[in-house]
């Protein structure tokens, strides 16, 4: 007797032929849970797909909207990135000037604005999307649920078997080719190539020739305000061209042209041409409890390639810490904490931090906030430390490799850093001066100098 078996699936509907005189062997059985559970598996796969279209179709409108309305932007930015050229360098009309610099930094505001609310959103959305279609791709590509040859060779086996298995061979042979067929249409879907994302490629070059035009346009305005060439880096761009005498090339901690180098104007640069003179950190009480500053370091290593805008920052930088709710602590709030303490004391992992901060406490929390002292080691009004033995000894120790560092850091900058680290030793007043420091860096420099940040190790190549 034969019966025809149809199974219901979201897939597609399964057809089966038994003939019911013969009895059903687990081969087969084990065969149709394995057809079943690829069905499950291409399904999920074909929902996902739906998921990917529905968010394409949507992401199509948004983007046609967005690149109509960046082509407003496009043209402003344009428009003043020429008049830049031509005021500053065609022109020494000081109002006209004036004039073009409030445009720049009001369409600098505007571009920051559009990016928060309108294009940083559509690159997430487009993230998100490209992530679901990885995802899907791994899985499609992993066969997730069934193994491609093991499910083969059931089926050989039970086609082996053909006078004793009640499944009809012809049929379980249609129904595997249709799954398969279902498994490579769902595979083409997904390698199919998409207007949408040639469109987004084509949109986000936009966007990057636009905001050059922005960046080429606040640098052009920064040199003509930077009456003082705080912001020369003529040396390391001499290297980073390959123009730069090796022999007097300075020990790097960051290869110039790298583009944190070139960042640094654009994120400084208005400010400090404008007179900021104190260079301020923002973090946070919990950033304070839970990380460490590695963003302060990174920023200061930058100005190893700025050396006027390095001298003219020593001891001139400071940490704003905020609440929950954006207020600043006080002073009496955060200093003498044994937590920001520590937190600050991380700061030597860049040694030099300590010659930029303006705080005499926070200088000396970099130099000595990870120590625990004991009561009787603390002065009277709180505000000192009593060093003997071994606290003093190491005190001294972290005291010399700071500054150690420091003239290896301005070391062929063309900034001396002598007198700065003279006036730090004199204020602090331990028995560690800046010649004895100068002279054991001069002595090591004949010798040839292997020095590593992290560990603030400073040894001469003759001894590795």
């Amino acid at each position: 007797m034969i019966e025809i078996v149809k199974i219901a699936h979201p897939l597609r509907e399964i057809t089966l032929e038994y003939d019911r005189s013969k009895p059903e062997t687990e081969c087969e059985k084990e065969l149709i849970a394995m057809h079943l559970r690829k069905h499950d598996y291409v399904f999920e796969i074909v929902k996902e797909q739906q998921r990917i279209a529905y968010n394409k179709l949507e992401l199509v409108d948004i983007l046609e909207v967005e690149m109509k309305r960046f082509t407003k932007t496009e043209a402003d930015i344009d428009a003043l990135f020429n008049e830049v050229k031509f005021y500053f360098s065609a022109t020494g009309n000081e109002d006209l000037m004036h004039e073009t610099i409030e445009k720049i930094q009001a369409i600098g505001v505007r571009i920051n604005e559009e990016h928060i609310n309108i294009i940083a959103p559509i690159q997430v959305q487009f993230s998100d999307l490209g992530t679901i279609i990885n995802a899907v791709h791994e899985k499609l590509e992993a066969g997730d649920g069934v193994d491609f040859y093991e499910y083969s060779a059931k089926n050989i086996e039970v086609s082996q078997n053909w006078e004793t298995v009640s499944l009809d061979i012809i049929k379980i042979d249609d129904e595997m080719e249709a799954i398969k067929e279902k498994w490579r249409n769902a595979y083409k879907e997904l390698e199919k190539k998409d207007d949408l994302f040639i469109r987004y490629a084509s949109y986000n070059e936009r966007l990057s020739i636009t905001y050059e035009k922005l960046a080429e346009s606040t640098n052009m305005l920064i040199d003509y305000l930077d009456k003082d060439r705080l912001f020369d880096c003529s040396i390391s761009e001499s290297f980073a061209n390959g123009t730069g005498d090796e022999s007097k090339r300075p020990i790097y901690f960051l290869q110039p042209g790298e583009r944190k180098v070139k960042l640094l104007k654009q994120s400084l640069g208005m400010g400090i041409v404008n007179g900021i003179k104190v260079l301020r950190f923002d973090t946070t009480v919990e950033n304070v409890r839970n990380t460490e500053p590695g963003g302060i370091s990174e920023l200061l290593i930058v100005l190893q390639h700025y050396p006027k805008l390095l001298e003219y920052l020593i001891f001139s930088c400071r940490v704003d810490i905020k609440t929950e709710y954006g207020a600043i602590l006080d002073d009496l709030q955060w200093k003498g904490d044994p937590i920001a303490m520590e937190w600050y004391s991380k700061l030597r992992n860049f040694p030099a931090s300590l010659f930029f901060f303006e705080d005499n406490e926070a200088r000396a929390y970099i130099l000595m906030g990870d120590i625990k002292f004991e009561d009787k080691e603390i002065a009277e009004k709180g505000d000192g430390v009593a060093l003997s033995g071994d606290k003093l000894e190491e005190v001294c120790n972290r005291l010399y490799n700071i500054c150690y560092f420091f003239f290896v850091f301005c070391h062929n900058t063309g900034f001396d850093p002598s007198n700065h680290i003279d006036d730090l030793l004199t204020h602090i007043g331990l028995p560690v001066t800046m010649e004895f420091v100068k002279k054991g860096f001069e002595e090591d420099l004949k010798k040839g100098i292997k020095l590593s940040i992290d560990s603030q190790e400073t040894v001469n190549e003759e001894n590795d």
